[in-house]
């Protein structure tokens, strides 16, 4: 378990793929309330989020719409 809070944003523009990551993620690391994991659409929903939440890891598509 890890004691530091860890936050993630995943951003694609298939949400199934989305939401796949998530489920892997969530079981590779454990579901704690260490871990937020935030999801994103587009470059600029992405964008947002990272001034919002400075995540730890962005995992991203390269070639998305805005």
């Amino acid at each position: 378990m890890c004691d530091k809070n860890i936050t993630i944003l995943i951003v694609d523009d298939t949400k199934h793929f989305r939401e796949f990551l998530k489920v892997i993620l969530q079981k590779f690391l454990g579901i704690t309330d260490n871990i937020k994991i935030y999801e994103a659409e587009n470059g600029k929903e992405a964008l947002d989020k990272v001034f919002e939440f400075n995540p730890d890891i962005i995992i991203t598509d390269l070639m998305m719409p805005v």
